[in-house]
């Protein structure tokens, strides 16, 4: 146990004291050595963890300029103007698509959309779109592949 000064009156206590016995000051809050190196072992496992999801680069491709993420818009923009009520089409995170590069200017996007059918039924449709990239932000649908649950 080893002894701090009272930031109020100056008078000697003891580390693990809560007040001063002196004039009742709350002591300082004060972070031992190994509270330090256990903030800094659970830092470094936090951000093991979720520094890969946040930098995760395995699912950016370039596309002739493009990445996938805009493969992957321009893939839901195919496939939304081919469904029956396109404004129920709730399409999910691109991280969990396939996206694959074919050549230089050509990719894949296989993913699914949640939509309504002509009679108000909600369904799955997984779709597999084939595009060729352009320019800047246009895309030549090759191939649109649809299919129900």
């Amino acid at each position: 146990m080893s002894l701090i000064q009272c930031k109020e009156c100056g008078h000697e206590m003891s580390t693990k004291a809560k007040n001063c016995p002196q004039c009742g000051a709350v002591a300082a809050y004060r972070w031992g050595i190994g509270r330090i190196i256990m903030a800094i072992i659970i830092l470094f496992f936090v951000l093991a963890i979720f520094l890969p999801m946040i930098t995760d680069k395995k699912n950016v491709i370039d596309i002739n300029g493009a990445d996938s993420m805009d493969a992957y818009i321009a893939a839901t923009n195919f496939v939304r103007a081919k469904l029956a009520n396109p404004h129920t089409a709730k399409f999910y995170a691109h991280i969990g698509s396939d996206i694959k590069k074919l050549s230089n200017d050509t990719c894949s996007v296989a993913s699914y959309v949640d939509s309504k059918n002509d009679f108000g039924g909600e369904v799955r449709i997984y779709f597999t779109v084939k595009m060729k990239h352009l320019s800047n932000k246009k895309w030549k649908l090759l191939d649109l592949r649809m299919n129900r649950e």
